[in-house]
């Protein structure tokens, strides 16, 4: 199964470069950092091609400064948006096993440097690698002689087609 805390940490190190942290707040911690909450999961019906489940995960940023805070909260609503509202689920070895998608979050009010995020999203894990390409897997298996009355092509050189 994949680990929405970790990649949800993974992604926000990777844009701020700032620590992140899914414990309680400590006491003599050093500000700017992420604390990362448990998420709340809830599975949807089966489905033939991916197990699904719906999670909402609470994050927090204690920023230094109003300016990192305005900006930080700026660059991760961008950073999701770019990604399509999609984010990579990784398992606890780290490898990619889904993704997170229909991504969506709200931020709270600031209370003084800190500013709390709930992100509401689908955990989607395929059942085949996530390598994965439908579409090729269409092509490849697509053969033009199988339609309907078709008969294999003959080019205007005489050669016969090959199909892959």
């Amino acid at each position: 199964m994949g680990d929405d805390v970790l990649s949800v940490r993974h992604w926000l190190f990777s844009l701020t470069g700032i620590q992140t942290e899914n414990l309680s707040v400590p006491k003599d911690f050093k500000r700017p950092m992420w604390f990362v909450e448990e998420p709340f999961r809830i599975p949807e019906p089966r489905r033939a091609d991916a197990y699904r489940e719906k999670g909402t995960m609470n994050f927090v940023l204690m920023a230094k400064d109003i300016d990192q805070l305005t900006r930080l909260s700026l660059a991760v609503r961008q950073d999701l948006a770019d990604r399509s509202w999609i984010l990579p689920l990784y398992s606890p070895d780290k490898k990619q096993v889904g993704y997170l998608r229909e991504c969506r979050f709200t931020m709270s009010k600031p209370d003084n440097l800190d500013r709390s995020f709930e992100l509401k999203y689908t955990v989607y894990i395929p059942y085949t690698p996530v390598v994965y390409d439908p579409l090729e897997v269409i092509h490849r298996r697509y053969d033009e002689s199988l339609r309907k009355g078709a008969k294999p092509h003959v080019s205007q050189t005489g050669a016969r087609k090959t199909n892959l």
